[in-house]
């Protein structure tokens, strides 16, 4: 116990400790960055700033770029000597003014070509030369002057970065370094950047800004180097965009930014088992070894039961915590253990002694009933069979059927409320004042309305029976019955199908003394049955809580086509348990059939 629960107290603790110091550092990562982000944004706006300005010393900026642009071929081949030199016939003074920051961009169209040609190629370096110079100063390691227009194939009109071989214009041989600057700078008109500049966030929302705008974003250029870049719009006309971007080395920051972070992981992964290391002798000394000692205490009382053993082993942990307060519950529980075995032993006495009487009233019940068959073996005129099937407690049902005299045959089926060993001697009485009874009343309803006063004098626990009582007159096949209460009896006639026959209800045996009981007459021809049971046979519940009901029944009744009672009363029972299946049976499933035969 001592290593399972330290190991999972070390696991749970270091993982959580793991999981605090990565949020930590995180947190901290992404400050120090955002805090340096803000920082190095606000210097790159200002640079952009001043380059943006050195760009608008000429005002026929967006004239020049769309020149670049449309005329990418000619200026690469770059002008012969003779073109250069004849452009002075055509001078005029007017040319002069293209420099003139107050003149518009449509005044370059009316420019001599070949004039317009050459002040461009000037213009075109000495843009290059300007960014090159700003963007060596600030520190940034790329620049473009990108077209970022919603038609553009986003390319680089002007690019350049640090140790730039066009630049250089210092050399010993100046003329041969400027020459060969002017064709590296021409050379490059319609390159793709070093990152798709035409798709970027940053392009996508300066296309709908003001010249003077600022973006910025991070980049991963097609040399595998992340980038910081900012963006500044130039210059907007029509659907003409041209954007200024500046570059920083964003793992240079990143790195640095590493740097510190590392050393801070190592030293809080030291303090982080230090902590566990503290952790677990304190767990040790005032969790587990108590713990440990209730175990071992607890194990000895299971093969032992030596309470008194117990209790005094436990006194001897003193810590000042839940586990203290555990092993004082322990020794209550060793108590409390005895003195429950010692109640569980007095009712497992007494269960037995119920489990004895219901045995006893179930013997008794089955005792009263008829259970003989053929029940009158001399008796051809008719054909009877009865069955009734207890749920799991004594209940209440009874079927009985006896000869009143030589012409009369007494039919009965009864559901007394309530279980068990009261409504099986409430079931005794009924049954027993039924048959004396009907040795001195002449109709069914006279025997119910005596039984019901004799049972109303006598019922202080307010039970009552529910009973449907026949009397048929073997001679003529007469039914005189009376039903208190109870389920509707099912007739088939010899030609027919069985039928709910709705007879009209009293109330209840033992529910109000003095009701009078009212006789109906069935008339049985030969070949005719009749079908009477308790409602455990429509209410049988499936385990889905269907009912059985009167419907399945009729059907079950309908699908025997022996016609004789007894096999007649199996196919219901048949039927009820294939609905029912696995659910419990929650009520007796009392049954009676009785078949007319006729006299010769």
């Amino acid at each position: 116990m001592k290593k399972k629960l330290l190991i999972q107290v070390g696991i749970i603790t270091s993982v959580f400790l793991a999981v605090l110091l990565i949020a930590v550092e995180t947190v901290v990562y992404i400050s120090s960055q955002n805090v340096y982000l803000g920082a190095k944004n606000d210097m790159i706006e200002r640079d952009l700033k001043v380059m943006y300005s050195d760009l608008h010393e000429v005002g026929a900026i967006t004239g020049f770029f769309e020149y670049f642009q449309n005329n990418r071929d000619k200026m690469k081949a770059g002008i012969s000597q003779e073109e250069y030199d004849s452009y002075y016939d055509n001078l005029s003074n007017d040319q002069y003014l293209w420099y003139s920051s107050d003149k518009t961009d449509e005044y370059l169209e009316l420019l001599d070509p070949i004039y317009l040609h050459i002040i461009s190629d000037d213009y075109l370096y000495f843009i290059y030369t300007s960014m090159q110079r700003k963007s060596n100063q600030f520190g940034y390691d790329k620049f473009y002057i990108l077209d970022i227009g919603q038609s553009s194939d986003g390319t680089a009109i002007i690019y350049g970065g640090k140790d730039d071989e066009a630049a250089n214009v210092a050399s010993e041989d100046y003329e041969k370094a400027y020459t060969e600057g002017y064709e590296k700078v021409r050379s490059r008109l319609g390159d793709s950047p070093i990152f798709p500049a035409s798709v970027t966030t940053a392009a996508e929302k300066l296309r709908s800004g003001t010249p003077g705008d600022v973006q910025y974003e991070v980049v991963t250029g097609n040399d595998g180097v992340p980038y910081y870049a900012g963006y500044i719009l130039i210059s907007s006309k029509d659907e003409h965009r041209y954007a200024l971007c500046v570059l920083y080395d964003w793992s240079e920051f990143r790195q640095r930014l590493n740097s510190g972070i590392i050393p801070s992981l190592l030293i809080s992964a030291l303090l982080i088992v230090i902590a566990n290391i503290l952790l677990m002798r304190f767990l040790y000394v005032r969790s587990i070894r108590p713990v440990t000692q209730i175990q071992k205490n607890v194990r000895e009382y299971t093969d032992t039961k030596d309470s008194e053993r117990i209790i005094n082993e436990l006194s001897k942990i003193t810590a000042q915590n839940e586990f203290g307060e555990l092993a004082t519950d322990v020794s209550h529980l060793a108590n409390e253990i005895e003195r429950y075995t010692a109640e569980i032993a007095q009712l497992a006495r007494e269960k037995e002694r119920e489990a004895a009487e219901l045995e006893l009233a179930t013997s008794i019940q089955f005792s009263v009933l008829p259970t003989t068959f053929p029940a009158f073996p001399e008796r051809n005129e008719f054909d009877l069979f009865a069955s009734m099937d207890p749920a799991k407690q004594v209940g209440g049902d009874f079927y009985n059927f006896f000869l009143i005299d030589d012409d009369h045959l007494a039919l009965a089926i009864a559901d007394v409320s309530g279980k068990g060993v009261p409504a099986a001697l409430f079931m005794m009485s009924a049954k027993l004042l039924i048959e004396n009874y009907a040795s001195v009343c002449s109709t069914p309803a006279e025997i119910l309305t005596k039984v019901n006063d004799h049972i109303c004098t006598q019922n202080p626990d307010n039970m009552f029976v529910t009973v449907w009582l026949g009397i048929l007159e073997i001679s003529t096949g007469k039914l005189t019955c009376c039903n208190a209460g109870h389920e509707y009896p099912a007739i088939k006639k010899a030609d027919g199908s069985f039928e709910l026959f709705k007879d009209k209800h009293g109330i209840a045996v033992g529910s109000f003394p003095g009701y009078p009981y009212k006789n109906y007459e069935l008339q049985l021809e030969k070949g005719d049955t009749i079908f009477v049971y308790t409602d455990g046979v429509p209410e049988a519940t499936n385990a889905a809580e269907e009912l059985f009901g009167t419907d399945r029944m009729t059907d079950a009744l309908n699908a025997d086509g022996t016609n004789r009672p007894e096999e007649l009363l199996k196919t219901v029972r048949r039927y009820v348990d294939e609905f029912v299946g696995d659910a419990p049976q929650f009520d007796d499933l009392t049954m009676l059939a009785v078949k007319f035969l006729g006299t010769e």
